[in-house]
């Protein structure tokens, strides 16, 4: 593979290990941060900047400065997300967080986790009266999903909310009867967990659904494109949960009759080569290397819901442009960041203020209740 894309390996390797990892003098970092914009990954260099690996000068700057803004923008849709679920507690509804903020949790660092909208599944006999309530709370319908068929889509100040009523990717995968599906993830909105992120709690899945929903929404997305992301986001929670005893007692039997137990498995062995997740995991050791390999060349080449094959270049084009001629705050990095985030947020300068001056986060962030 291109040296970006080993390169791009071995910097989510440090991020999520913390160890560090060594890079060529001649390492071509422009291209790097194309690669890991084009997988909508580009904060977890967070610690190969801190530590000097990318040479100082105004592409590092800038690359900094893109960092602390996508931040910004985690925290602010943080704020969104939890205003949505205090209206739906409040009213007394059940649901739950899916996907962004849920997968944020299992990273060491919960905001280098790339945040595009916020996804919450809601009881189908509920879906519509929830709809009705948001709107009536300034949400304003954002075209129509599917029509409505398994989601609408609404937004509030810019944020992009995905009202669920099904699991998201499962319908794309299934036909005839999926009814068993539907019921199997509304019984377990009666066995929600809460969770705790920097001061916020929400409802999410237990660790066998979230898992289930990690693989169909991987699954369902194939064809459009799926890039490294999603294989890092389904590492991650393999790795927190999937232990054998797990697989074993009750996920392998889900996992195969949602015919996604052969994914679960290819995706964990390229998590154990490649990304230093899921070490002694038995369960995989009988995944198909070649098609492992596959898999990873098709994400690599594709980059997230294929980017990089011509459906958008988003990712490239976040990083290659600029604000202004001047670059993205300018010449200087922290007097304009500050400004930017006193007028956001004063929780948000305070979160983000160890990483204006490339500083680490210290503290416990996220918590299980």
């Amino acid at each position: 593979m291109l040296q970006a894309e080993k390169c791009s390996r071995k910097i989510i390797r440090e991020a999520i290990s913390g160890k560090q990892e060594t890079f060529s003098s001649a390492t071509d970092w422009n291209n790097i941060a194309m690669e890991l914009a084009n997988q909508a990954i580009l904060p977890l260099a967070y610690n190969a900047l801190k530590r000097g690996c990318i040479p100082d000068g105004d592409f590092r700057r800038e690359w900094i400065s893109k960092i602390i803004y996508q931040i910004s923008n985690w925290y602010i849709m943080l704020e969104h997300q939890n205003e949505l679920v205090q209206i739906l507690r409040d009213s007394g509804y059940i649901f739950v967080i899916m996907k962004g903020f849920a997968n944020a949790l299992l990273y060491p660092k919960p905001e280098l986790r790339t945040i595009g909208d916020v996804d919450f599944l809601v009881r189908i006999d509920e879906f519509d009266e929830i709809y009705q309530l948001l709107q009536g709370k300034g949400y304003q319908p954002s075209g129509d999903g599917d029509g409505g068929k398994h989601h609408m889509n609404l937004k509030k100040d810019g944020v992009l909310f995905e009202m669920h009523k099904r699991p998201a990717g499962t319908m794309r995968k299934f036909s005839g009867n999926n009814q068993w599906i539907i019921e199997y993830f509304e019984v377990g909105l009666n066995f929600t967990e809460s969770v705790e992120l920097y001061g916020y709690s929400f409802p999410i899945f237990d660790p066998v659904r979230n898992g289930l929903m990690l693989l169909m929404h991987t699954a369902g997305h194939m064809q459009e494109g799926i890039g490294v992301r999603h294989l890092l986001d389904w590492g991650m929670h393999a790795n927190r949960y999937l232990s054998d005893d797990l697989w074993n007692d009750e996920f392998h039997q889900m996992a195969s009759k949602l015919q996604v137990d052969e994914l679960a498995k290819i995706m964990t062995y390229i998590c154990q080569k490649e990304l230093g997740l899921c070490a002694c995991r038995d369960w995989c050791k009988d995944a198909d290397g070649y098609t492992a390999y596959a898999l990873l060349e098709y994400m690599v080449a594709q980059g997230n819901f294929g980017r990089k094959a011509g459906k958008t270049d988003a990712g490239a084009k976040f990083f290659t442009e600029s604000l202004d001629s001047e670059g993205f705050f300018g010449d200087s990095i922290e007097v304009p960041v500050i400004v930017f985030l006193l007028l956001i947020n004063i929780r948000c300068f305070v979160l983000l203020g160890g990483y204006i001056s490339l500083g680490v986060i210290s503290g416990e962030v996220c918590t299980r209740r």
